[in-house]
């Protein structure tokens, strides 16, 4: 789910983790980009200036930290041990994998 993450309203995304947890294979990964919490005021500034689609960035729902995504994907039922995140992008961008 690349630059997927932040689409999807809290509610519908729970359910949808929940989802992915309980159908993912045993040694499957569940791959996840999402841009970092802090970038807000970055995606609209390259909005303003027609380098990023404000119709993309409009649709957003949400805005995550490590810290969020990691108790998104426990909560969904993923072993926190088998949960990795960091960034890329110089920052600008999460990126997190959850296994089965």
């Amino acid at each position: 789910m690349l630059a997927v993450f932040e689409h999807i309203e809290p509610g519908p995304l729970a359910a949808l983790l929940a989802e992915v947890c309980r159908v993912l294979r045993p040694g499957g990964i569940y791959v996840l980009t999402t841009p970092a919490h802090w970038t807000g005021p970055l995606l609209d500034l390259l909005t303003r200036v027609g380098m990023v689609s404000s119709d993309e960035i409009e649709e957003h729902q949400g805005s995550y930290g490590r810290a969020e995504i990691r108790a998104a994907l426990e909560r969904a039922g993923f072993a926190s041990d088998r949960i990795r995140a960091g960034f890329f992008e110089a920052g600008r961008n999460n990126w997190a994998t959850a296994s089965a």
